[in-house]
């Protein structure tokens, strides 16, 4: 009998497979699908020349003064979109390395016990076997190069304990793999380090938040489960740049406030490495005020992909004047508020190929919540959540973004919202299909709507102007919103062409009163209030005869 290896079958067999595959050239890298929108669809230029109206405007508000001192423009969110791609394509390659050789194996039970090891000079590198280790101190890794993997230990922190189980502070490459964070206030910090890699890990019923990525450049957190936390589960703040936020389960999280959610970017400056409430005012829920101006050290160029952000009590991804974010390829639904808020200075920031739905419903709030949110005196409907309802996408005070191929499907306040003060944003070759779940007795809601709503309460740290100067074109609007979009009062200069847009109770395009909105060639065979679909004469004579 004839004795083949296996060595020899899977050669003999693989190799011409692999020889073709090379020779016919490798799979695509599978980046961002960055490109210029502009030129990809030869768009019109915006409207922000200098002598434009929209640009005067723009010019005394906070956000076009600090875009301004932060040198941030149109081209700012086209750049960080092509850095994006080599920004994932290295976290990729550190989340996938291998431990290094000769990790010290520690049994014990506290940290204290472990923070001795960390600090020997001798060891580089710490495998964690015990199944819980009690949280007497902060484990604290200030070394460079350090690997810690934690892997299935349960990390408690002991009565009166610490404000985060782990702290990695003042360092440069550390790896830290695993563990379970179930007991405590926070979970992780990341504070004045670099090129910080987490890798797994859960994050689970803290009393606190997940991880926060304070002054955390090309930081990488990625197969984390971040679950029951009564903050946000991921927090990036002050010079975090460059870092990835990829592949995590961010799920059924507690805190109602809008920094209690799934994922958020903030540039208030605010000791959180000491303590996150920080961010806060005195009612815990609100943040402390800080003029938009005067926020000059914002997280930049953050990728956040691949993440399912699922029914938190907050938003799913709150942006509080993050600057160009790179936000792609995430599944996010169910979440009591907004799927995503570009707010309060968002500059310069891509939105693009994910999923928003079911968002906005406003459920699970208490008397408490709704009154901080100022929707208490509304009442509740039957099924209990409050008549006001939010989008599954909102910008306020939000300028030179980029919101372009998502899917926003059957949310409960409107698909894409500009609340107030949003300049320069170009929405595009977007779905929007039924996003008029909420609608009631007191309100109703459109596919898109560009807005100028007034305050709630005065307040220092933001605008109160019309939506000007964006640019709305190749959406597929589809369903029973009330209009397809809406223009609210005072929100002129905006282009708004190429849209199909069927199903809508009401309009298809809607204002309440004249304004100069530039409207061109939008599909419908609804009525329009106010404005017109703008049909090209060349376009109707083109198929003159042949449609008819």
């Amino acid at each position: 009998m004839i004795r083949v290896s296996l060595a020899f079958c899977l050669l003999f067999f693989a190799s011409p497979q692999v020889a073709r595959s090379q020779e016919g050239g490798r799979a695509p890298d599978l980046g961002t699908d960055a490109r210029d929108i502009s030129a990809s669809f030869k768009l019109p230029p915006l409207r922000n020349q200098p002598e434009s109206e929209p640009a005067k405007q723009l010019a005394g508000l906070q956000v076009g003064k600090r875009a301004k001192e932060l040198k941030l423009d149109a081209r700012s969110a086209r750049d960080a979109w092509y850095a994006a791609d080599d920004i994932l394509r290295a976290a990729r390659a550190r989340e996938s390395a291998a431990a290094p050789d000769g990790l010290r194996v520690f049994n014990g039970a506290r940290a204290s016990e472990l923070n001795v090891l960390l600090r020997d000079p001798a060891v580089r590198g710490v495998k964690v076997a015990s199944a819980r280790l009690e949280v007497d101190e902060s484990i604290l890794l200030r070394r460079a190069k350090f690997w810690l993997d934690l892997g299935y230990t349960e990390l408690r922190a002991a009565k009166d304990g610490p404000r985060f189980l782990l702290r990695v502070e003042n360092t440069s490459e550390v790896v830290v793999r695993g563990g379970a964070f179930v007991g405590g206030d926070w979970g992780a910090l990341v504070d004045d380090s670099r090129d910080v890699t987490f890798v797994g890990g859960r994050f689970e019923g803290l009393r606190g938040g997940g991880v926060v990525l304070h002054n955390a450049p090309g930081v990488v957190l990625t197969h984390a489960v971040l679950t029951r936390l009564a903050a946000a589960g991921v927090l990036l703040n002050g010079d975090t740049v460059g870092g990835v936020v990829m592949n995590n389960e961010v799920i059924g999280n507690l805190g109602p406030s809008n920094w209690h959610a799934g994922i958020v970017i903030t540039d208030r400056n605010a000791a959180v490495q000491d303590d996150p409430r920080n961010l806060l005012g005195d009612d815990h829920y609100g943040v402390i005020e800080q003029p938009i101006y005067t926020r000059l050290h914002p997280p930049r160029r953050n990728v956040v992909a691949f993440n399912r952000v699922a029914l938190n009590a907050s938003s799913g991804i709150y942006c509080d004047g993050a600057v160009e974010s790179v936000i792609f390829d995430n599944t996010v639904e169910g979440n009591a508020k907004e799927g995503i808020c570009l707010d309060s200075g968002a500059t310069a920031n891509i939105l693009t190929a994910n999923l928003f739905r079911a968002n906005g419903k406003r459920w699970g709030k208490s008397d408490l919540d709704l009154k901080l949110d100022f929707v208490f005196g509304m009442g509740r409907l039957a099924d209990g959540t409050p008549p006001a309802k939010l989008p599954g996408i909102s910008m306020d005070n939000a300028l030179y973004n980029v919101v372009y191929a998502n899917e926003v499907e059957r949310n409960y306040g409107g698909g894409v919202k500009m609340v107030r003060s949003s300049y320069f944003n170009i929405i595009g070759v977007n779905t929007l299909v039924d996003n008029n779940e909420g609608s009631n007795d007191r309100f109703h809601f459109f596919g898109m709507e560009l807005g100028a709503a007034k305050p709630d309460l005065p307040v220092s740290d933001m605008d109160f102007t019309p939506s000007r100067g964006n640019i709305l074109f190749g959406n597929v609007i589809r369903g029973a919103h009330y209009a397809g979009i809406f223009f609210g009062p005072g929100s002129p200069d905006n282009d708004v062409f190429d849209n199909t847009i069927f199903g809508a109770t009401n309009w298809a395009m809607e204002q309440v009163r004249p304004q100069p909105n530039t409207s061109l060639n939008n599909l419908t065979n609804l009525p329009l209030r106010n404005i017109d679909a703008g049909i090209d004469a060349a376009l109707l004579q083109s198929t003159k005869g042949k449609m008819d």
